[in-house]
């Protein structure tokens, strides 16, 4: 009995030695000596080889052989397996189909953000810029060995203008990497305190190891301005003077930066076939820096904080001034800005948490526009920005949370909320709480009885 096989090339005889060894269809008999030392062979199969009849014993064979998949050698095809090119990432298919234009990126910041113009339309042409630079660098990889003119930006301007919001909602149109740092919480290499680089470290974790999706990033450090090196505290913040100020700049210049940081392999045992980067470069990130750069007893703003050389008076190095290139102010916001905020009908409005908390309990919520200017000029008078209407909204409808709930129990089914209630929120509560025969539990309510009570109609209450 005769079996051929091809392997590398080569056509191979395996004799048989016994008739007895064979089976009706011409194939070797499970545990036969030929069966054996096919399934020792390695790279061997079975299904590889084709039977000879007895006639045929020479191997003069006038029918061709099958077309049979060829065989290599088990070495070469490890090789071969690993130095496999791997198909792309989601993340590098999502950054390849980026064809956003910057008049289409502010579209997609106005859903999230109120105001700011100037600031939009500078991170949007960023952004948009940014990331067509990635497509192309992901199409042609010749590309990245270029030079390429990063988009660096400096934000400044009052606490509470939507810096953060701006910038997590940019991330999330660009579908992109994102890491948000504090920039008082880094210092010197050989003090307390955490290294710039750890920041590089978490862009590759939420990029999901994806060393080709992190490195076009987004790293954005908050309060810039309190590392400045003012040893005479001009910006306030106690840290100036600090080994968090000139040092850590330098730090944060060196990442602006071609910098290359070493990634740590996985074990040393890693096949020596494993091409993947040894290193995470910092070329293609895009960086951006904002601070608030007020004086320390006051919301005033440093005046005419317009040229790089202002900037470098405040104490940031001319090397990091000049490595970004876009400089944009953010304004304050004013009493329609916190208004249009509180009517919208998405999570960005503080109210969206209380319609929700109310519907839990069945208890539909709703307000008119005198009550939201009311609410908008008293957030405003306490110059936090976005941030004063969460006070304001906690402040007039923290009882309101506590007792509705109980009420829905008994047939409550809808609170207004009006201006006289923003002017008053004790009273409304009293009177709805007398409505159920409840009775205020806190110790200190101003209220004795129901009979004090002043009744309202603006504030509607539905039975079951």
């Amino acid at each position: 009995m005769i079996f051929r096989r091809r392997r590398n090339g080569a056509l191979i005889q395996i004799v048989g030695r016994s008739l007895a060894s064979r089976s009706r269809d011409g194939w070797p008999r499970e545990g036969s000596p030929e069966w054996l030392a096919l399934s020792r062979r390695p790279s061997s199969s079975l299904e590889s080889l084709e039977p000879v009849s007895v006639a045929n014993a020479m191997g003069y064979s006038a029918r061709p052989l099958l077309k049979r998949q060829k065989i290599m050698h088990p070495i070469k095809e490890s090789i071969q397996s690993e130095t496999k090119k791997p198909s792309r990432s989601d993340g590098v298919n999502r950054l390849l189909n980026f064809k956003m234009t910057p008049r289409q990126v502010k579209h997609k910041l106005d859903q999230s953000v109120i105001g700011q113009t100037e600031a939009k339309k500078a991170i949007a042409v960023a952004i948009s810029e940014h990331y067509h630079h990635a497509r192309k660098c992901l199409e042609n990889p010749a590309l990245m060995h270029r030079h390429f003119h990063k988009q660096n930006i400096l934000l400044f301007g009052p606490s509470g203008t939507g810096k953060t919001t701006l910038l997590q909602a940019a991330a999330e149109i660009a579908n992109a990497p994102f890491v948000k740092a504090d920039a008082t919480k880094f210092s010197a290499t050989g003090f307390v305190g955490h290294d710039v680089q750890e920041v590089l470290t978490q862009l590759i974790d939420i990029a999901q190891k994806d060393i080709d999706t992190a490195r076009f990033g987004i790293i954005y450090f908050d309060e810039i301005d309190k590392i400045c090196d003012k040893p005479t505290g001009i910006l306030g913040g106690g840290l100036h003077g600090s080994v968090n100020t000139r040092d850590v700049q330098t730090a944060l210049l060196r990442l602006m930066e071609d910098y290359e940081m070493p990634l740590v392999q996985k074990s040393s045992t890693s096949s020596m076939h494993d091409f993947s980067p040894r290193t995470f470069s910092t070329k293609h990130i895009l960086f951006i820096f904002s601070g608030a750069f007020q004086h320390t007893d006051s919301r005033e703003q440093i005046p005419r904080l317009q040229s790089a050389h202002d900037f470098v008076h405040l104490g940031l190095l001319p090397e990091f001034v000049g490595r970004c290139p876009i400089r944009v102010s953010l304004k304050d916001l004013s009493v329609s800005d916190l208004k249009h905020i509180l009517a919208r009908p998405s999570d960005v409005s503080p109210l969206s948490r209380y319609v929700d908390a109310f519907a839990n309990h069945g208890v539909t919520f709703t307000f008119d526009d005198d009550a939201l200017d009311l609410i908008a000029q008293r957030a405003h008078g306490h110059r936090l920005g976005a941030r004063g209407l969460l006070t304001e909204t906690e402040k007039t409808l923290r009882h309101f949370s506590y007792h509705l709930p109980c009420c829905a129990t008994l047939g409550l089914t809808h609170f207004h909320l009006d201006r006289e209630t923003v002017a008053d929120p004790k009273l409304t509560l009293h009177r709805i709480l007398c409505a159920y025969n409840l009775d205020d539990d806190d110790d200190d309510s101003d209220f004795a009885n129901c009979d004090n009570a002043v009744l309202r109609p603006a504030v509607q209450i539905e039975e079951k």
